[in-house]
């Protein structure tokens, strides 16, 4: 809702700037999520 009135008040850079931060703590957790299924075997000491 918060960015549908930025852009509305034409504060574009603003909005921008909101979007990017909101989405970086998602792209973090599934980054995390995606090391540890591909590192899991070494986490639990299993030989592949």
């Amino acid at each position: 809702i918060t960015l549908h009135f930025l852009r509305r008040m034409k504060q574009e850079e603003l909005a921008e700037r909101l979007q990017s931060k909101m989405f970086a703590p998602v792209c973090q957790h599934e980054l995390k999520c995606a090391l540890k299924k591909k590192f899991q075997c070494v986490f639990e000491g299993i030989a592949k």
